[in-house]
């Protein structure tokens, strides 16, 4: 029996336990007859009912015709009930799905309720709860009769006490006889009692009755387990002791509501014992006196926690696989390695809603640094101050550095508790951050180079699928940062091997070549610095006189004794370096051929320049400088403020000022003279001899340069081959024996057709063949055959080489073995293919779980409006039986249930409404808004005294016209009925603001309160009093449902006294997903 009260629906019990209270105020058998025809048709598995009391017959449903005939003759047989009783019990065993109920005490019986059932099995489950309703209305009915028969004999005794004093003990007798029955009514409505209380001992659901106080008056067992608790543990204490304390609040004002006699379906979070969070759904009423006053709250509460863990893990499983579509896209569409690790981070932080996210390097210095190098979330200078590193010490022990270290994944999921965290606990915790993953990124050697790490606001945030997911994301962006790294690589290396190639190129035909205009050469082009270094060695060694050979653009090509007021100081420090190139380029102009010039230069220093030639063309100068002339003295205070200005060390400045040499102006003069001649020397020698020097010097390097090359070509990780015009092969490095499987010896005079898989078309090989023919280079890719006929898949560079004419001589192709690169992109491709698929079956599951939440919102609005449907005809039964009766405070009260009915109807019309709002219509189209809002207006008709206008004209909008009316019926409303003023005025105005048009409905009217601006928008509540029988706090809520719904948002801008504002934002273009 326990199992089938498990499946007894509490509603229905419910409403059968309210019937033995409204049997009190019945009047008559008629009226008794017709409420209980109509309750029990409700029980499930009763398809019709008979209801026979005394004189009165009332029947609810179809009876079949064997039905009725059974029916008849029960009725007629009625004067016989006690002799034919089980008679009747026997003849209805044999008429099928029939059921009575006898309606009896042990002094009398009253009739019998007649049950035709459809549903056995659930019928038999609500039989003993029937006739005990059956026995309840028999005591009830005997009770009365007694009540009638005590009366009657009280006003004999009052009539005949003088005259039939003699007859009191037989009137005693009779008293004490009722007595007894009357012992016998109470003994079994505690019998009855005692079945309700195992009903509540048995109930799946928890049921928790506090007093007016909050105070836990009693618990089932059922309710103690979902907490942990013995039942004696919770009783006399608090709600609020099993609550989270920011939910105390909410808490509070659902008991100021049931003191209002409000009842309530909510979701709420409780604390079990041992620490976990319990969340229940409650259904809770108020319980009252029968003067009305308050005595409590009972609820009941059903265990969703499993439910709420599912829920949340499939949010965040949904979220997270947006995020890693949205990451592989980036991945795809990175060039920047910086940029791409910033939007990694980023989106790991915004769409999958963590905390922090930050990637590391491993840094090979002394200590094993972990460089942070990208974040994104809420880091507030963690990472400056982490100190993280990879070594084996207290600081590399932690997940990042583990990670590191061990190249696996660390969890760390609960920061509190977890001592791998123990030098960052503090500053994590303060940052919010609960738990933790670092997974170790590698490179293709599977070497572990650094290090992707998540936070999460939740201690054990991070299921096992969850941790799959983002370590596939881990490996995903190792890849892409390798695989960038490698095209940078490869693009960085053929630039620098195109610049090489050219800048040999430009040497060779400058130094070689006679005709070649030499006004592109550079000083660095003539001269050999290393050996003149050398010389200018010497010289400094014998005569203690430096030198600087500098170019036009102020590199120092060749540097003897400098000295450290230059060195380390003049040019250290950025603006006195550029005073010094300002000096070496600016007053060094203009100096004839085989003199020089003395200045001071912009520092205070002496310089002598003479210019070096190359024919007419000036290429650089000869320096002598940073000296003194040995008959001056130096001015201390230009050098004393000089250090100030530029923050040099006073003191070890003006010591290096004093290691300058002095020279006198004879030795200055010779020492000029000699550099002027060498200038010459370098400029005006025979140039023919100059250039057969260089050329044979150039040729020896150029000869070093090819061979570095021609061991660039051959141990080159891409495979080079050279052919002639006509695409016969001439050469092929070892990589394109690696890649392909053909020799040397055996691919050389052979055409590259021998590659030819036949899946490129010959319109892309004739676009190739225009391109190089044509003097550029050809880029793309090729899906070829190896020699053993396996396919793979290469990228090529085709370039063609010129001879000096112009004419094309070879044909040189670069190609890249990217077979693993293109097996990578295809499973990218079917991965993202899968989250789509996956995407869509989550967003048909929700769909499908809307779907049915809104068949349960019908449902349980239709079962909710059959009793109020009772209680309204009682009610007004009530009124029209006992007017003259009841005195004006039950007039009064009546007229209070009647609106209380109203308005739980009008309020279970409004969770259908919300229920509906916002879900796709087939009708979506333009709305021309003009048209619309007048319409709107029409059907509101507002008073006299308050005014609607448009304020200029209101754009066309996508959407469906029902449920745009319902947002702006719902604010227009809602202004008038709250407008207090003597004249009202609402207007209504848009604005274009880019992407959306943006509308405000502003009123004159009292105005809201701060506090109070994002509780409006939420079900069930309103800043108008719970009195108020026309406001449901339900219209902004549909409000807000609809226009999120369509990509916008609503809000309000309002002060007491000032009138209100609200604002909603429409999308111009509605996306594909609404």
């Amino acid at each position: 029996m326990a199992g089938d009260v498990k499946n007894l629906d509490a509603r229905v019990l419910g409403q059968l336990f309210a019937t033995q209270n409204i049997l009190f105020v019945l009047p008559t058998m008629q009226r008794i007859a017709e409420f209980y025809a109509k309750a029990f048709v409700t029980v499930p598995g009763v398809r019709a009912c008979r209801v026979c009391l005394g004189d009165a017959s009332v029947q609810e449903g179809e009876f079949s015709c064997g039905d009725g005939v059974a029916c008849a003759h029960l009725r007629s047989q009625e004067g016989k009930f006690a002799t034919f009783a089980k008679e009747f019990e026997c003849r209805f065993r044999d008429v099928p799905n029939l059921y009575v109920a006898v309606v009896e005490t042990l002094e009398h019986r009253f009739g019998f309720f007649i049950f035709r059932i459809d549903q056995p099995d659930i019928f038999d489950l609500y039989q003993p709860f029937l006739s005990n309703v059956a026995n309840f209305v028999a005591l009830s009915l005997e009770n009365r009769l007694q009540r009638n028969v005590l009366q009657k004999a009280r006003d004999e005794l009052e009539c005949r006490v003088a005259e039939r004093t003699a007859e009191l003990n037989a009137v005693n007798r009779e008293l004490n006889a009722e007595i007894e029955g009357r012992k016998r009514v109470e003994e079994a409505l505690r019998a009855s009692e005692a079945n309700y209380r195992c009903l509540v001992e048995t109930a799946t659901e928890g049921i928790w009755m506090v007093g007016p106080d909050t105070m836990t008056i009693f618990v089932n067992t059922r309710m103690a387990e979902i907490l942990g608790y013995q039942d004696t543990d919770m009783l006399g204490r608090p709600v609020t002791d099993f609550m989270f304390k920011e939910d105390t609040p909410d808490h509070l004002q659902k008991m100021a509501n049931r003191r209002q006699g409000i009842a309530e379906n909510y979701e709420r979070r409780f604390l079990h014992k041992d620490g976990r969070i319990v969340w229940v759904h409650a259904s809770a009423t108020p319980i009252f006196d029968t003067e009305h006053h308050f005595k409590g709250s009972f609820a009941m509460l059903s265990d969703i926690t499993e439910r709420k863990q599912v829920e949340e893990a499939q949010r965040r499983l949904n979220r997270e696989l947006r995020a890693i579509s949205t990451c592989n896209q980036i991945l795809m569409r990175a060039v920047d390695e910086q940029s791409l690790l910033n939007d990694i981070c980023r989106i790991i932080c915004d769409e999958a809603g963590y905390r922090m996210a930050w990637v590391g390097y491993a840094e090979h210095d002394e200590t094993q640094t972990v460089r942070p190098v990208a974040w994104a979330g809420v880091e507030d200078g963690y990472l400056a101050d982490a100190n993280i590193t990879w070594a084996d010490t207290e600081r590399g022990h932690g997940p990042t550095g583990t990670a590191i270290r061990t190249g696996n994944q660390t969890c760390i999921q609960n920061f509190m508790t977890d001592p791998q965290v123990a030098p960052w606990r503090e500053s994590a915790l303060q940052r919010g951050y609960r738990s933790s993953l670092a997974f170790p990124l590698k490179d293709e050697r599977a070497v572990t180079f650094g290090a992707l790490n998540i936070y999460a606001t939740e201690p054990n945030a991070f299921t096992t699928d969850e941790i799959r997911l983002l370590e596939e994301l881990a490996g995903d962006l190792a890849f892409g940062i390798v695989a960038l790294r490698t095209r940078i690589e490869r693009n960085q290396a053929e630039i620098a091997l195109r610049e090489s190639e050219q800048r040999v190129r430009r040497k060779l035909d400058a130094i070689l070549s006679p005709e070649t205009d030499i006004s592109t050469l550079e000083l660095s082009d003539i001269i050999d610095s290393e050996k003149i270094q050398k010389l200018m060695d010497e010289f400094y060694r014998l005569t203690n006189i430096g030198i600087g050979i500098i170019d036009l653009h102020g590199n120092v090509l060749v540097g003897t004794g400098w000295q450290d007021i230059c060195a380390k100081f003049h040019r250290m420090h950025p603006e006195s370096r550029q005073l010094c190139l300002e000096s070496d380029l600016e007053l060094s102009r203009n100096v004839p051929t085989g003199t020089f010039k003395q200045y001071r230069c912009k520092l205070n220093m002496w310089d002598i320049a003479t210019p070096i030639m190359l024919g007419d063309k000036h290429v650089g100068n000869i320096f002598l400088g940073q000296f003194l002339f040995d008959d001056e003295t130096p001015d201390y205070e230009i050098f004393r403020q000089q250090a100030q200005r530029y923050g040099f060390n006073t003191q070890e400045y003006l010591a290096a000022l004093d290691r300058v040499p002095r020279w006198n102006r004879n030795t200055v003069n010779a020492a000029m003279s000699f550099y002027a001649a060498f200038a010459g020397l370098i400029g005006n020698l025979s140039y023919s001899n100059i250039k057969l020097a260089n050329a044979l010097e150039e040729r020896k390097r150029a000869e070093a340069e090819i061979r570095k090359l021609s061991q660039a070509v051959e141990q080159s990780p891409e495979a080079i081959v050279i052919t002639d015009p006509a695409g016969t092969i001439q050469y092929v490095n070892p990589r394109f024996t690696d890649m392909t499987g053909y020799l040397s010896e055996e691919a050389i005079g052979k055409n590259l057709r021998i590659l030819k898989s036949g899946e490129t078309s010959l319109a892309e090989y004739q676009q190739l063949w225009n391109t190089i023919t044509h003097g550029s280079v050809w880029r793309g890719e090729f899906h070829n055959k190896k020699k053993n006929n396996d396919l793979y898949w290469e990228a090529v560079s085709i370039s063609p080489v010129v001879d000096s004419q112009g004419n094309i001589t070879h044909f040189v192709a670069v190609k890249e073995d990217i077979t693993a690169r293109k097996q990578a992109e295809e499973a990218l491709r079917l991965l993202n293919e899968e989250l789509e698929v996956r995407v869509s079956q989550r967003t048909a599951e929700l769909e499908a779980a809307n779907k049915e939440l809104q068949e349960f919102a019908y449902i349980v609005s239709h079962d909710l409006k059959a009793p109020l449907r009772g209680i309204s005809r009682l009610t007004q039964w009530i009124q029209a039986d006992y007017t003259s009766v009841l005195d004006a405070n039950g007039q009064e009260q009546l007229e209070l249930l009647g609106e209380q009915v109203k308005r739980m109807d009008t309020l279970i019309d409004g969770i259908l409404r919300y229920s509906r709002a916002a879900h796709s219509s087939e009708r979506e189209e333009s709305v021309d808004l003009n048209m619309l809002v007048s319409q709107v207006i029409d059907m509101l008709m507002p008073p006299a005294h308050i005014a609607i206008r448009l304020e200029g004209l209101l754009p066309v909008i996508q959407g469906d016209p029902i449920q745009i009316t319902q947002v702006f019926q719902n604010l227009l409303s809602n202004a008038v009925k709250f407008l207090d003023k003597p004249t009202g005025m609402i207007t209504i105005t848009s604005e274009d603001a880019g992407e959306n048009w943006v509308f405000r409905v502003e009123d004159n009217g009292p105005g809201i309160e701060p506090r109070h601006h994002e509780r409006i928008f939420k079900i069930f509540q309103s800043v108008s009093s719970r009195n108020d029988r026309d406001s449901t706090g339900i219209g902004l809520a549909v409000v807000k449902k609809i226009v999120e719904f369509y990509g916008g948002r609503v809000w309000v801008e309002s002060e007491p006294g000032q009138g209100s504002r609200f604002y909603f934002s429409w999308p111009k273009r509605i996306g594909e997903d609404v």
